[in-house]
């Protein structure tokens, strides 16, 4: 067979490898591992590339979990040093290649080892990373990556499959329910890995034995949003983030009817939507001890109190930006129309 011969007419940018590295490491290096290796040597070249776990794990289309076990190996190997701080990697230092007689340890690795036995800490696993080569195993799994490309009709980034086996796992591997996740985030425009992960966290959390009991739950909760939303005149539309959480925090203080009485007087007052104006209103009852619409009937029947000055106690509603409007001047003047 005769030999290869090799040129080269490429002048543009170079990184330097050692001969020895080629000679004693490459033919044992895992894939991930011999990517992760070459990329930060392309790195030290040019500070301004991206570095992280996650940055990596996107280019390589791998899990952050299979770049920190890539970097393990080389750390196994003397080739590299990786600092943590509480678990995460904080720092990577490239090492002088050791002897040669070091590098033969590298036969008996596995392409990405999942510790290393000699380092003075074990580091914490990256935080909700799955590994997922026993999932791909799974039929039901495998199933669900197909639809999630089939809904958003693109390939799944990396990111966006360890989110998928994230949920899977927390939902207690129900393809049903890791479906219905799907949908939900894709419906309301956030078909993200964060938003997925953060989902199935917290209905996992909430423990949802059955899809129809997770189904239930979630038409309850739309329920109470959308009525509120309507009761302000909001129709036709999702809920902002903020809407959300002023109408969650509303609710977990008061009954929905009493809710729903403030937007109404809300509407009734101002002709316009005012989250703002309604949750003084609900601040208000909450001071006079109001529970229920009876309560609110004794409140307008008794005696009119003067509007109390501004007062710099925090609150549970008060975690949003105010607007500068007088409420508490507005709401006296409304509750006493015959006042000039």
């Amino acid at each position: 067979m005769k030999k290869l011969s090799l040129k080269s007419r490429n002048f543009g940018g170079f990184v330097q490898l050692p001969v020895e590295f080629i000679d004693s490491y490459l033919a044992e290096a895992g894939g991930t591992a011999l990517k992760v290796y070459l990329y930060l040597v392309r790195c030290l070249q040019d500070p301004a590339v991206a570095l992280s776990l996650n940055d990596m794990a996107d280019l390589f289309d791998v899990t952050p979990n299979k770049v920190l076990q890539a970097l393990l190996y080389w750390q196994q190997l003397g080739l590299l040093q990786v600092s943590f701080d509480d678990g995460e990697a904080t720092g990577i230092t490239l090492l002088p290649l050791p002897e040669r007689k070091h590098a033969a340890s590298a036969k008996a690795l596995p392409e990405d080892p999942p510790a290393v036995p000699d380092t003075p800490a074990k580091p914490a696993p990256v935080e909700g990373v799955i590994d997922q080569d026993e999932l791909m195993a799974d039929d039901g799994f495998t199933s669900l990556l197909q639809l999630a490309e089939f809904y958003l009709k693109k390939p799944l980034s990396a990111a966006m499959r360890d989110a998928m086996a994230y949920a899977y796992t927390a939902l207690g591997r129900r393809e049903d329910m890791t479906e219905y996740l799907l949908e939900y985030c894709i419906s309301r425009d956030h078909a993200n890995p964060h938003y997925l992960r953060s989902v199935a966290a917290a209905w996992a959390k909430e423990g949802y034995a059955t899809l129809d009991e997770l189904r239930e739950a979630n038409q309850a909760r739309n329920s109470v949003v959308y009525g509120v939303l309507s009761a302000l005149g909001i129709r036709n539309r999702a809920p902002v983030k903020s809407e959300t959480e002023f109408i969650e925090r509303w609710t977990s203080d008061f009954d929905l009817p009493v809710v729903l009485e403030a937007a109404n007087r809300t509407m009734a007052r101002l002709h316009s939507p005012d989250f703002n104006y309604v949750n003084k209103i609900l601040e208000r009852w909450k001071e006079s001890g109001v529970t229920c619409l009876a309560d609110i009937e004794k409140l307008d029947s008794g005696p009119k109190k003067a509007a109390p000055g501004p007062r710099k106690k925090a609150n549970s509603f008060q975690n949003f930006d105010q607007r500068d409007v007088n409420y508490d001047e507005l709401i006296r003047k409304f509750s006493n129309p015959d006042e000039d």
